[in-house]
């Protein structure tokens, strides 16, 4: 079974890179035993461990917002992972998988999560209004086609007036409230970042995902830099600050920014090389 986490980057909002990606992969490798790979469905593959297979981003729905859930707020554009329902998914994620948020802690092991056999299971809803929530899905591939088959950008913003989310709100609207979840009971919890900042997480909890766009709470405060930081042109190299520089403004400690090769150099012991170019 292939289990794998997304990422790309915004405009706007939370962002994160390949550190966050290792270090999803380093939680779920610890706590599982049952037979499985690693994935990351990425079109930035520099830095990431290299025991993670890479699939691909679809380029199906990538452009698609809605007013209510605007990426200019911050908030996530998940739309490109509706690809899961496609008829062609097996090709593309293998026969059965999970797809995971990489903004998560794992306390336990996850065998007992993984192991049930439903054809589709996601994980329940923040509340009585929203059956379900994108940050875990476990399903074969080629089920629930029709999430897939009758999604349009109109529809898109039909399901954002009636629920929370993007490709969750479009889940909620196009499956309604009949399928199985994970809940606390199997120790799939939802938490938000200012209560796990003061209240941690409950001790029968395996693993708990960060729902809402406040990641500060949670990894401190970021850097607001442009996206451009992260966009290479040919031979350009990615690295990451060790020690702050002015480059296109100030890059603090733990930025990861592409630059030319010879830029990179003349900043020395400042940055360190994570691709080659």
């Amino acid at each position: 079974m292939n289990i794998m986490t997304w990422f790309w980057v915004q405009k706007t909002g939370w962002r994160y890179d390949y550190r966050d990606v290792n270090k999803w992969a380093e939680m779920v490798r610890g706590n599982l035993t049952i037979p499985h790979t690693l994935c990351c469905v990425t079109d930035i593959p520099d830095g990431i461990d290299k025991g993670i297979k890479i699939i691909p981003i679809p380029k199906d729905f990538k452009d698609i917002s809605t007013r209510r859930w605007a990426e200019n707020k911050g908030r996530p554009q998940c739309y490109k992972r509706l690809a899961l329902f496609s008829r062609h998914a097996k090709d593309i994620f293998g026969e059965r998988f999970v797809s995971m948020d990489m903004d998560c802690k794992v306390q336990k092991n996850l065998d007992s999560v993984f192991e049930r056999d439903n054809d589709f299971i996601i994980t329940k809803g923040t509340g009585d209004t929203r059956p379900y929530n994108g940050s875990m899905v476990m399903m074969n591939a080629g089920a629930r086609p029709r999430v897939y088959d009758k999604f349009t950008p109109e529809m898109a913003q039909l399901a954002s007036s009636k629920y929370i989310g993007s490709d969750q709100a479009w889940l909620a609207y196009c499956l309604g409230w009949c399928e199985d979840v994970w809940t606390k009971e199997d120790g799939v919890y939802l938490v938000r970042p200012l209560k796990y900042k003061t209240e941690g997480v409950p001790k029968d909890c395996k693993i708990a995902f960060f729902a809402g766009v406040n990641k500060e709470k949670i990894y401190g405060k970021q850097e607001k830099t442009d996206i451009s930081s992260l966009e290479r042109q040919p031979g350009d190299v990615l690295v990451e600050v060790i020690s702050p520089i002015g480059y296109r403004g100030r890059r603090e400690k733990g930025t990861v920014v592409a630059m030319p090769k010879e830029k990179a150099a003349e900043y020395g012991t400042c940055v360190k090389l994570i691709t080659t170019g």
